[in-house]
């Protein structure tokens, strides 16, 4: 193979007499490769079951999308077949055969190559071209005839809306996913699982249904009691709870532990008794449903209050009530501040899925002899990370998620602790939204935690820098010249 092309001269045509000749190489052309699952007769209809060269290239800019292949590209209830993106080391070799005149039926034919340039990127379809449901109903009377559905269920161009919506159609509602993945896998059979036989256990296998296929998994019971704001409010834990308790092998003293702590304050956020406890965190999913039940909404909404307690009766209770702040997503101070979870793990289904390597790792925390040093594997390990920020709001000090739920008497500034004690001993009445409080004392309270934030990060600064950066990439888009007068127009931070 040469390198340098010169032009086709004698060397680059096969003769019976020569075994090796030098092809032209052209390294300076990059080809994008789609391997087509199907035999192609019409090259124009097989780009427009892939789109077309522009939507190729939209697809090849984005190295975590894949190529999708629809065989009725007009059909909007197609199921597409998808190409991943493969890194490939191959060349685009061009050949060329020629019949000479006047050579009779056996022909003498010449054949000319040369390698057109290199193919770093392939797609190749290696899924299952399954699940085709066509828009088609029988019709009636007509044996092995069908009608096509798509002009009635599919807008075919102008129409009266009003009279579209009330067109009688078919029924017609395919599935927008058919399965869960694309290429088949391996089945491993096995026997039915057996359960661990104890009292009030529900065993799937033994309750249901011989028409229901379901999970062998025994169901987990939770003795949680929940209650919404105006519910009665329980005297006494459900029954197994104790039960519960023996089978994890929780030790009595830890249930004594978390007693004493509703003992102190009735009212509490989960995250503020993870920090106070001295056993491991996760030992508290089977001892609050003993001691407490969870508040699924009110004042008191996300907490976990002592059984028999009913703090929309008791006007001391204001000092618990929930509020819950939140950063906007159109607020800069979401810079400075990060989310509870990764919002970019999750990802669509046109994207690939690459199979991570998984190292395994040992779990000792539960062999450890202190406990106490288990509480900080569920919060950040900084050691100068104040803890308290977690449950407590403190004047210069930024939130450390985008959501945090504080206990009113936690949101440490004096305009909130004067709301609080605004209507002492004047309290009229419970209601949902604001509890005990003054009204609008959910609105109020948040109004002084955002001023506090904006102060504390100096927006002004911020928002001066961010309109210019935004004024310079307007103006280089769009080619043109920057004009020292422009002004952009006041943006709303709130």
């Amino acid at each position: 193979m040469n390198s340098e092309h010169d032009g086709m001269d004698d060397h680059t045509t096969w003769k019976e007499s020569i075994e090796k000749i030098d092809i032209p190489y052209n390294g300076n052309k990059h080809f994008v490769c789609v391997e087509h699952p199907g035999v192609i007769q019409n090259v124009d209809k097989a780009l427009e079951t892939i789109g077309n060269v522009k939507t190729v290239g939209k697809i090849y800019n984005d190295p975590s999308r894949r190529l999708a292949l629809n065989w009725r590209p007009r059909d909007a209830y197609c199921k597409p077949v998808y190409g991943h993106r493969c890194n490939t080391t191959s060349l685009l070799l061009k050949v060329t055969r020629r019949k000479k005149k006047n050579a009779g039926d056996a022909g003498d034919f010449q054949y000319k190559a040369e390698v057109a340039g290199i193919i770093e990127t392939t797609y190749k379809y290696q899924a299952l071209v399954d699940y085709q449901y066509l828009p088609i109903q029988k019709k009636e009377g007509e044996k092995g005839t069908y009608e096509n559905l798509l002009p009635k269920v599919v807008v075919q161009g102008l129409e009266d809306r009003q009279e579209f919506l009330n067109r009688d159609v078919p029924f017609f509602l395919p599935p927008t996913v058919f399965t869960r993945v694309d290429n088949p896998v391996d089945y491993l059979y096995r026997p039915d699982m057996e359960h661990t036989k104890r009292k009030g256990a529900f065993f799937p296998d033994l309750h249901r249904p011989d028409n229901l296929i379901g999970s062998v998994r025994q169901r987990r019971t939770v003795y949680t009691i929940f209650v919404n704001y105006g519910n009665k409010i329980p005297d006494q834990a459900l029954d197994g709870a104790n039960e519960n308790l023996n089978y994890f092998l929780v030790d009595p003293k830890w249930v004594e532990e978390t007693q004493q702590l509703f003992e102190e304050h009735p009212c509490w956020l989960k995250v503020m008794l993870k920090l106070r406890v001295s056993f491991r965190p996760d030992r508290l999913k089977y001892i609050l449903p003993i001691v407490a039940y969870y508040y699924l909404d009110g004042p008191w909404r996300c907490q976990w209050v002592k059984i028999g307690y009913n703090p929309s009766k008791d006007p001391s209770a204001k000092i618990y009530q929930t509020i819950d702040y939140r950063v906007k997503q159109n607020s800069l101070i979401k810079m400075s501040i990060s989310t509870k979870r990764g919002v970019l793990s999750t990802s669509l289904w046109n994207e690939v899925q690459r199979n991570q390597s998984q190292v395994a790792k040992i779990n000792v925390s539960s062999l450890e002899q202190d406990p106490q040093d288990d509480t900080v594997l569920e919060f950040p390990d900084d050691p100068d990370f104040d803890k308290d920020l977690l449950y407590t709001f403190k004047p210069g000090k930024l939130p450390p998620y985008r959501l945090i739920y504080y206990q009113a008497r936690n949101v440490l500034l004096d305009e909130v602790q004067a709301l609080i004690k605004k209507n002492n001993g004047k309290e009229t009445g419970c209601n949902e939204k604001d509890g005990w409080c003054v009204d609008n004392f959910c609105d109020q309270t948040r109004m002084y935690m955002k001023k506090a934030q904006h102060s504390l990060l100096d927006i002004d600064e911020t928002l001066q820098c961010k309109k210019s950066k935004r004024k310079m990439r307007y103006l280089s888009d769009s080619g043109d010249e920057i004009d020292d007068n422009f002004q952009d127009e006041d943006m709303d931070i709130s």
